[in-house]
């Protein structure tokens, strides 16, 4: 075996490594790795993977997943050499995308985008119906009563403080139009106008 040429590999040297495999080998491309004998004489290895790099890689192609189809590999990686093989996908919607092929398998990404965006156009639909329910002549009641948020300056819906004039200021939003109330010194007296308005 020594000094013996498989394909693109080079028997330099008969040496156990850590797993038990004796023939150490060179590839033309540099790479020194260790292979049975049996692999080498029966052609099977013919290179440190250089050759071939490929040649692991699940095929997908015809397969779907969700509403894609794996169409060809585009021999392109996520990460170089060591990443998800990317796939060109069809999408039941005819859209045509590039997806990795871990993407694929795990289902994290089962359409061209069509999914999430019909997804989200439903439950859009779905909040407007909620918020319909709580409006009364185009004013959203629940929205008047709600608690404050967080970054409320007065911890009252409608107060807020105007720094530049030093003043507190009320407002309230009547018709999907918003009305300025007026302003005090005093945050009880701006706030009493608030609860009036509503």
């Amino acid at each position: 075996m020594l000094n013996h040429r498989f394909g693109k590999l080079l028997v330099v040297d008969r040496d156990m490594n850590s797993k038990g495999i004796p023939w150490k080998c060179i590839c033309d491309c540099g790479n020194i790795v260790y292979i049975p004998s049996h692999r080498l004489t029966s052609g099977v290895t013919k290179s440190c993977g250089c050759a071939n790099p490929d040649s692991h890689m699940l095929n997908l192609s015809g397969k779907t997943y969700g509403r894609l189809t794996a169409l060809a590999y585009t021999g392109r990686k996520t990460d170089g050499n060591r990443g998800s093989a990317i796939w060109k996908c069809q999408c039941t919607c005819g859209n045509f995308c590039e997806v990795a092929a871990g993407a694929l398998r795990s289902g994290s990404t089962q359409s061209c985008g069509c999914l999430l965006t019909e997804s989200r156009s439903r439950a859009m639909k779905q909040m407007r119906k909620v918020r319909d329910k709580k409006y009364v002549c185009d004013t959203d009641i629940v929205g008047l009563l709600q608690e404050p948020r967080r970054n409320c300056s007065s911890g009252v819906v409608g107060i807020n403080y105007d720094s530049s004039v030093k003043l507190w200021k009320a407002i309230i939003q009547f018709q999907k139009k918003r009305y300025y109330l007026g302003s005090s010194s005093n945050k009880d007296d701006v706030i009493k106008l608030r609860r009036e308005a509503e």
